[in-house]
């Protein structure tokens, strides 16, 4: 009886991302609406924060343009990016929130129209809203003995950049908070020149 020997051998597949795209640099690109899961809008402190959240593939992150108005009717572009390169994950998904701040919008009805630019301009969702009428401020001074309180009205997942000038020309930051309401100590001193403050708004 002649014996034959069978060798077995094990083939290891390994799969990366299904869009890794074979490009001279690695960098990110859009493809497409991502999947927006849940939208807010709230108006605090006088100002108006459209808030998206979406579930993209691990390789894929959600970038927001800039908001653009006409009367009643806003435009922003939001795309879903892809990673050129290597992706360690396939099927793994996880969730974006961004914020953009639609600004001090005068109380009314107003649309909003969210667009891709992949695979070719469109618009892919259309969302009314409501900006009710508010009379409090984005920023309050509230003056105590010796010092006094700068209250910044505001929501998570937003940057306010507390700015302070002499000159109403000339602003520098004083303190920056990611997400609000938060409040702002300053001392009071009598030699202290007379100071201007504002607070500067920036989505994430």
């Amino acid at each position: 009886m002649k014996t034959m020997k069978i060798a077995l051998g094990f083939v290891l597949l390994v799969a990366y991302c299904s869009r890794t795209r074979m490009l001279a640099q690695e960098g990110w690109i859009p493809i497409g609406p991502p999947n927006i899961t849940n939208i807010n809008f709230q108006t605090v402190g006088g100002i108006t924060y459209f808030t998206h959240t979406s579930s993209v593939e691990e390789c894929d992150r959600v970038s927001s343009g800039p908001v653009n108005r006409s009367e009643t009717n806003l435009f922003q572009t939001i795309n879903e990016e892809a990673w050129t390169g290597i992706c360690g994950c396939d099927f793994c998904l996880h969730d974006e929130t961004h914020v953009s701040v639609f600004g001090a919008l005068p109380s009314g009805e107003y649309l909003v129209q969210l667009s891709s630019t992949a695979p070719q301009p469109q618009p892919f969702r259309w969302v009314n809203f409501t900006v009710p009428v508010s009379d409090t401020p984005t920023l309050q001074a509230l003056v105590e003995t010796n010092h006094f309180n700068l209250a910044v009205a505001g929501i998570p997942n937003v940057r306010y950049i507390v700015e302070a000038s002499a000159t109403l020309t000339n602003w520098a930051p004083i303190a920056t908070n990611i997400g609000g309401p938060f409040i702002r100590s300053e001392a009071i001193a009598p030699e202290t020149p007379e100071r201007f403050y504002r607070v500067r708004i920036v989505g994430e």
